[in-house]
């Protein structure tokens, strides 16, 4: 079951380059998201806090018909050889 937002659906896309991916989640809720201390008890509430902690950069946009959250995972020079 997914459990994005009070939008009843959601676009996921996936653009890559050479040295990043970035994901971009479309919905058509005008509200945007907030990163917030999460209730480790509760059910919900802890994707932006982890992604503000894992991504390379985010950014949230409001779009005519809702919003884009998106994303970007840089890949690292380890794993580029």
């Amino acid at each position: 079951m997914l459990k994005h937002t009070g939008s009843p659906d959601c676009v996921l896309t996936l653009q890559g380059n050479a040295d990043a991916v970035r994901i971009t989640v479309s919905d058509a809720s005008r509200e945007l998201p907030v990163v917030k201390q999460p209730d480790w008890m509760s059910q919900s509430g802890r994707g932006m806090f982890l992604l503000s902690g894992t991504a390379a950069a985010w950014g949230a946009e409001p779009t005519p018909d809702g919003k884009d959250v998106w994303f970007e995972i840089r890949a690292s020079a380890e794993g580029a050889a």
